[in-house]
């Protein structure tokens, strides 16, 4: 078959039977792509001064390649990141290309060979220098400082976004040694907090709604404060 012939098919299983099928990617992540090559698409056949339709695989050339790179830089002024990140996925379409048509093999290794871009020190940080552990500390303290709650002595911090994580993960019925390679923990009792936490979160709130107007005295002990499988069940949640 020809490159006419080849375009439209190939693209098409690249997406349906490659990123989806045999990649699992998500949605938001096939999005990605797609922007890419439609983007890719849309600079060649302009610079061809054709339609879409018109293009052949053979359209997608080394040169052309490096043209699109350059008009994400020059001319959309993407950051180095988003180029990067377009490349990537470049790098993806041509990897399957090479093993569908063997006569683009040498295209598909030249572009496979244009290396990702380093930011420089300005584009990396405000300051012109590397963020570092600290500097994301500063940052997260500078912009989320207005939710501290004084009364409570809640502050937001990394960790707060790392905890929370954890929680959600836990929360979502994630086993507890997947969090706690997730988390790098080297013992799992330090894992086992957050367990713990979820649990006495939920005994609180079950707490909150008995009625307001008993005594202490005269309060009968809840069910669930007393039968074993009732809190398991709840830990379980």
């Amino acid at each position: 078959m020809t490159g006419t012939q080849r375009l439209g098919p190939l693209i098409h299983s690249f997406f349906i039977d490659h990123l989806v099928t045999v990649k699992g990617l998500r949605p938001a992540s096939v999005r990605s792509y797609s922007d890419t090559i439609r983007l890719l698409l849309c600079f060649v056949a302009q610079q061809k001064g054709t339609k879409i339709t018109r293009l052949t695989l053979e359209d997608l050339s080394f040169e052309h390649v490096l043209g699109f790179l350059r008009y994400l830089e020059y001319d959309r002024h993407n950051h180095v990141r988003t180029r990067n990140q377009r490349l990537a996925a470049l790098h993806t379409l041509f990897d399957y290309i090479a093993t569908r048509e063997p006569t683009m093999l040498e295209t598909c290794q030249r572009i496979q060979a244009i290396p990702i871009k380093r930011a420089t020190p300005a584009e990396t940080h405000s300051t012109g220098e590397a963020l570092t552990r600290f500097g994301i500390y500063k940052a997260v303290r500078r912009l989320a400082g207005h939710l501290d709650d004084p009364g409570s002595d809640r502050t937001v911090s990394p960790h707060v976004f790392r905890h929370t994580a954890a929680m959600h993960l836990l929360e979502s019925g994630v086993e507890i040694n997947v969090i706690r390679g997730w988390l790098g923990h080297a013992d799992l009792t330090t894992t086992n907090r957050y367990a713990e936490i979820n649990t006495r979160t939920k005994m609180e709130a079950l707490r909150a709604t008995e009625p307001s107007d008993t005594s202490a005295a005269r309060r009968p002990t809840p069910v669930w404060r007393s039968d074993e499988s009732l809190l398991n069940w709840l830990s379980n949640l």
